[in-house]
């Protein structure tokens, strides 16, 4: 209280806090931190987490945008913000998180999976369709791409179709 300034003094207060599961209050100290020390990103990616863990999906994507201004290359986080905010409702700024990882990790089959499951449940089964269809060219992922294939068939009602990806 004496000195509010003292930053170590406040992440042992974060601390306490988080381990008492004070939700509200480590908000706020997560955000006087951050105030105090705006190039923190570890203090950035608590608050981040912080934000999400009460809902507000919109402030956790900004904080951890703000992160990938300074780590563009890192994976995880770039699909976090997509996760962020398809949480937030956004599918379309989701997407564009999650196709911008796919193109920095072509190698990777995970950005594609989890855009065409955005889909899917954002009830887009054409365009699901298409990226797990995409995604067969993992020689890895096809039994699941095919599974999930077949389950859109299922969810457009086409039997036939789902009957012959489900048996690959």
């Amino acid at each position: 209280k004496r000195e509010t300034d003292h930053l170590p003094a406040r992440r042992v207060l974060a601390l306490i806090y988080a381990s008492r599961g004070d939700t509200s209050r480590l908000l706020g100290e997560l955000e006087s931190i951050a105030q105090r020390a705006p190039s923190d990103l570890d203090v950035k990616a608590d608050l981040a987490t912080a934000y999400g863990s009460v809902g507000k999906w919109d402030r956790a994507s900004t904080t951890l945008e703000q992160i990938a201004a300074v780590r563009p290359t890192d994976l995880p986080l770039l699909m976090r913000i997509g996760d962020a905010r398809r949480y937030h409702g956004d599918l379309d700024g989701a997407l564009q998180w999650y196709q911008r990882s796919a193109r920095l990790a072509p190698e990777s089959s995970m950005p594609g999976f989890v855009i065409a499951q955005a889909q899917v449940d954002a009830g887009r089964y054409a365009d699901a369709f298409r990226s797990y269809t995409s995604l067969q060219r993992f020689p890895a992922d096809v039994g699941v791409a095919e599974h999930a294939l077949g389950a859109i068939a299922l969810l457009q009602h086409r039997g036939t179709g789902a009957a012959g990806y489900l048996r690959r």
